[in-house]
């Protein structure tokens, strides 16, 4: 698990890569216990190990002892959000713990949407900056994601007023957002 993250860090003299999934929709098999951290990978010569915790709720509320070297939000849907939802995590991370937030989408027309919502999201801070726009994600799901209804509502229309025939995979687009 992690095995390439896990060996960029042993490289750089990382001993333990921590993650840390929150959100409001985290889920665990009977073998997991919410709030509590599990050895998943132990360190070798070639590779840091590996602790992973997880945690239902909202990232603001939550108590959390270190700050992240990077946080990641997948496909977290910011655009289609109340701001007031989303406002309060991508303020902690980016702005108070200047920690850059990797965010995923289904897709790119999705992550420009993000994009637009966490830039009207940040404006009132100095010194934010993305590290990339929204782009494709090179190593996206190679699945595409069924939806349970008629997708041409789902999909906002371009300017032409044709449904996007955007197909969405999970992690297909990414951006990263941080204070400089």
């Amino acid at each position: 698990m992690f095995a390439s993250v896990r060996a960029r860090a042993r490289a750089c003299g990382v001993d333990t890569v921590r993650v840390l999934c929150v959100g409001p929709n985290v889920r665990v098999g009977e073998a997991y216990e919410l709030g509590r951290e599990y050895d998943a990978g132990e360190r070798t010569r070639d590779e840091a190990a590996l602790r992973v915790e997880f945690r239902a709720g909202l990232y603001h509320e939550e108590t959390v002892e270190r700050t992240a070297d990077v946080a990641f939000a997948f496909n977290a849907g910011v655009w289609g959000y109340d701001p007031s939802d989303w406002h309060p995590t991508i303020e902690r991370v980016v702005v108070r713990e200047r920690t850059p937030l990797v965010l995923t989408s289904y897709s790119l027309r999705e992550a420009e949407s993000d994009e637009d919502a966490m830039r009207a999201s940040l404006s009132g801070f100095e010194n934010v900056m993305w590290e990339w726009e929204a782009e494709k994600n090179a190593s996206c799901s190679s699945e595409v994601r069924e939806l349970g209804f008629d997708r041409t509502e789902y999909m906002k229309k371009d300017a032409s007023g044709e449904s996007s025939q955007d197909v969405l995979r999970e992690n297909f687009a990414w951006q990263c957002v941080a204070v400089n």
